[in-house]
């Protein structure tokens, strides 16, 4: 779902996870998610590419945990923050050193994320331990 849940409103994007999680009963959901301080950022910047499309996002996530509680079988997997995916060191030499510095600021380092979420509907529920 790369690409898809941060244009949701919130209620949309929690209510479409739940969703999958019901439907299919077992699985994994991978998306992207940017942190509420990228969300306002990209709304203030008309400069923007997303603001030049007309597209909004609407939908930020802070902390994964608050994933989790969108539906009980719902668990946390794994996280790869944008600066440090892979790809990053084929970036120009100053969008690297760039992506380092951001790396050290919490606030910065956590902004964009690819993450990794499993789910089971109990019946195999040693799935996604260890």
């Amino acid at each position: 779902m790369e690409g898809l849940l941060s244009y949701l409103q919130p209620h949309e994007a929690t209510g479409l996870l739940r969703r999958l999680v019901e439907r299919l009963g077992e699985g994994e959901l991978h998306f992207d998610c940017m942190n509420a301080k990228v969300r306002s950022a990209s709304q203030r910047d008309r400069n923007a590419a997303v603001s030049q499309t007309g597209s909004v996002f609407k939908w930020a996530v802070d902390d994964l945990k608050d994933i989790e509680e969108i539906h009980p079988h719902i668990k946390w997997l794994e996280t790869i923050r944008y600066l440090e995916a892979p790809g990053v060191e084929e970036f120009p030499f100053l969008s690297r050193v760039t992506c380092y510095l951001m790396s050290w600021v919490p606030s910065l380092r956590d902004s964009v994320r690819f993450v990794r979420f499993g789910f089971s509907d109990g019946m195999r529920s040693d799935m996604y331990e260890g």
